[in-house]
């Protein structure tokens, strides 16, 4: 006899809307309450400029079943990966537009578990984007693991189709077409409709039409076009697969704030401050750990400097802290100056923690 209940149906499919991503989190909780979701192997459809795959750091690996603790310790850039470890989620695709790479593009699998040395969450992958946060351990330090099949799907800009805006030259107007913000047509009867308009947000400096030609859905089959994309969602997603769909406006348009608060000279010297080190290509066991032991070390170093420096910005506290190595930026500012600037900017936008330094919760990429 099945001891599970039915599952329940909407008679309309809901849709969320959330200000900070992480509050998507409570309405997932609700939908595997009321039965609407199932309890384990659901898949997440995760369209966004930023993976939001980090873990919370320091969160003991049994919050996640508390929900109302695990609420309070989320934030946008870490909530995925706790539903995996409590087993709701067996299959995550990122879908990301061209100019975000955090990722490696393609499939990885790995295990997400109870880290026995911290009881913290960690898991086994070895992307740089996981090494940086200092989030790996092997697999035999983990407990209660959960394996993970994360799809990386790189989705390009498709090209206007000649007549798709009267009045207007189609190969000379595509660039500026696909550069405008994001507009949905709304159908008769209020419901929205499939016709929109990508748009697009290159990194700073880059040559857009160069961008575009390398990237636009020319062919059927390649890489990024629409067929594409939906061969390689349909390789792991079935119709009766039971799904999340997600998605972030800022898949359509994004920017780097960072370039915004700081000036270029106070955003190199950040740069150079949380420079990672990557590890060489087929590196063992011990050099993979010695990486992240030195990487938590660094953000460790840097996140005591930044509290000592918003406390007492003095010519011998930054002395101090600039000698200690890969810290000798923290005074090369013009200190009658730009120091009080950048850690008053800091204070205000970023807060420093083991995941490098975030725009109110959020990674930046460059």
């Amino acid at each position: 006899m099945n001891s599970f209940p039915p599952k329940r149906s909407y008679n309309k499919l809901p849709v969320w809307i959330v200000e900070d991503h992480h509050h998507v989190v409570h309405h997932i909780y609700r939908a595997i309450a009321s039965r609407h979701l199932p309890l384990n192997n659901i898949r997440l459809v995760h369209l966004d400029s930023h993976p939001d795959l980090l873990i919370p750091v320091n969160m003991p690996a049994d919050t996640v079943f508390n929900k109302e603790k695990l609420l309070n310790e989320l934030s946008i850039e870490n909530w995925i990966m706790p539903m995996v470890y409590a087993g709701h989620l067996c299959c995550v695709v990122w879908l990301h537009p061209y100019w975000a790479q955090q990722i490696r593009e393609g499939e990885h699998t790995f295990n997400v578990g109870r880290d026995s040395s911290t009881t913290t969450i960690r898991l086994t992958s070895t992307d740089n984007y996981f090494l940086s946060d200092g989030l790996y351990v092997c697999d035999e330090q983990l407990e209660n693991s959960k394996p993970l099949r994360l799809n990386i799907v790189r989705v390009n800009p498709v090209k206007p189709s000649p007549g798709s805006f009267p009045g207007h030259d189609t190969e000379r107007d595509s660039v500026a077409h696909l550069a405008k913000k994001a507009r949905t047509v709304l159908s008769e009867d209020g419901e929205p409709s499939s016709v929109t308009t990508p748009t697009l947000l290159p990194a700073e400096g880059s040559n857009l039409q160069g961008e575009l030609s390398n990237c636009t859905d020319f062919g059927d089959e390649d890489e990024g076009s629409t067929s594409y994309v939906v061969g390689r969602l349909t390789s792991f997603l079935s119709e009766t697969d039971p799904y999340i769909l997600d998605i972030d406006l800022d898949f359509f348009s994004c920017k780097n704030p960072f370039k915004e608060i700081y000036t270029q000279e106070e955003y190199s010297i950040l740069k150079e401050l949380y420079y990672f080190r990557e590890p060489s290509v087929g590196v063992d066991q011990g050099e993979l750990e010695e990486c992240v032991d030195r990487r938590i070390h660094q953000l460790e170093d840097l996140e005591a400097a930044f509290a000592d420096l918003l406390e007492d910005d003095g010519e011998q506290t930054v002395t101090q802290w600039a000698s200690k190595p890969g810290q000798s930026k923290l005074y090369s500012t013009d200190y009658s100056l730009d120091n009080s600037v950048l850690y008053g900017k800091m204070n205000k936008h970023v807060f420093i923690s083991p995941t490098g330094f975030q725009f109110e919760g959020k990674k930046s990429f460059t």
